[in-house]
């Protein structure tokens, strides 16, 4: 969710050679050795272009071929790239969660598809309806707003998520609005001006275009393209699970008393 994942292990050198000069020294001859075995078929049938299996023959042969020092280079250069990542890694590791507002930002932004993965694997083996709510300053909109996710279909005409059944009453009174209520009681204006995404020179053109696109919208639901179809815009359409973000207020809930 912190966009830290494990460092991947070293490239070999020939896959180093691929990620440094595929289009200029592979890519062309991956294109005419591909073309003149579509001409006598065989291992090529049904295949529409050059697979992973057969751009990895073709560079480890091209790789074979370098002068020894360049073959040499390109494997340090492997291992001091793995080498770096790995430093970068562990320094994160160390140095803990970052309270900047952009990683912070970086962080809610993948709540919600974090969130419905764990939910859906909740509803998976307990078979139960979930809800979850997240809400504080969000540096994307300088206030403090919520975050809500739900998984799980009521037996309606049309089915509904949480959200969904009762839109009025769960986005702007009993549930959302309500914690946003007793959100002015935990976060300072102060604070939720500290927490919003800086704007060079006061220029308030992003938090304007933020409230334009979210104006008057309930709650606005977080692509997961990774997720499938199981996870949704607003719709009635039987996903299974939502994560929605609150809109901001046409006052800004940080400069609230």
């Amino acid at each position: 969710m912190a966009g830290v994942s494990t460092p991947p292990k070293a490239r070999q050198a020939f896959q180093q050679f691929m990620h440094e000069s595929y289009e200029s020294e592979i890519a062309p001859v991956v294109r005419a050795r591909w073309k003149a075995a579509e001409q006598t078929g065989g291992e090529l049938t049904g295949k529409k272009g050059p697979d992973a299996p057969f751009r990895a023959r073709v560079a480890r042969e091209l790789f074979a071929e370098l002068p020894e020092e360049e073959q040499d280079a390109l494997r340090a250069r492997a291992k001091a790239e793995a080498l770096s990542a790995r430093e970068v890694y562990t320094a994160a590791m160390k140095q803990g969660p970052s309270k900047s507002p952009e990683d912070r930002q970086r962080c809610i932004d993948a709540l919600g598809p974090f969130v419905s993965s764990f939910l859906r694997g909740v509803s998976d083996y307990t078979g139960l309806h979930s809800f979850a709510v997240f809400g504080g300053p969000i540096p994307e909109f300088g206030g403090t707003e919520n975050i809500a996710v739900t998984h799980g279909y009521n037996r309606s005409a049309v089915p509904c998520t949480f959200p969904q059944w009762a839109k009025t009453r769960f986005s702007r009174r009993d549930v959302l609005e309500f914690m946003k209520d007793y959100l002015r009681t935990a976060f300072t204006p102060a604070e939720c001006e500290e927490a919003a995404l800086p704007q060079p020179d006061g220029d308030d053109t992003l938090a304007r275009a933020k409230h334009d696109t979210l104006a008057g919208a309930k709650y606005t639901l977080a692509a997961d393209p990774d997720l499938g179809s199981d996870d949704e815009s607003d719709s009635d359409d039987a996903s299974g699970s939502d994560s929605s973000t609150m809109a901001p207020t046409p006052t800004p809930i940080s400069r609230a008393g």
